[in-house]
């Protein structure tokens, strides 16, 4: 039972974050510094991003998490990305199908940004 109640309290506190940051969301870019953690949702999972700045690199931490499943045996699933990024870099990471997060540092690793994208099916001319 204490285990269930950690579960609710660590989904309840994730969704306040998620709330301050839904607006956010809707914007193509959302821009963090280091060691300043964003969140937000990507369709039914939660992300959780923070980077660290070392010698020009962004290093990011990227954690993902899709809903708690409270059944008979509680379990909550979480993913947990890492990545080096240059400055004047980007790297994606698929968050579902069609659906990826891409990550820019931008110059001298001072500053991230974040942008959901989405993969639209297209046909060669002529078909």
């Amino acid at each position: 039972m204490n285990t269930l109640k950690k579960i609710i309290a660590g989904t309840a506190f994730a969704a306040v974050l998620t709330l301050s940051a839904a607006a956010a969301t809707q914007a193509a870019e959302m821009t963090m510094k280091p060691l300043q953690g964003v969140s937000f949702e990507v369709e039914a999972k939660h992300a959780v991003s923070y980077f660290l700045r070392d010698d020009g690199t962004c290093k990011l931490v990227l954690t993902l998490a899709g809903e708690p499943d409270l059944g008979e045996v509680p379990s909550f699933t979480a993913t947990r990305f890492e990545a080096a990024i240059g400055a004047g870099e980007t790297a994606r990471f698929e968050v579902s199908e069609g659906k990826s997060l891409e990550f820019a540092c931008h110059a001298d690793a001072q500053v991230m940004s974040v942008r959901g994208l989405e993969q639209v099916a297209t046909s060669p001319p002529g078909r």
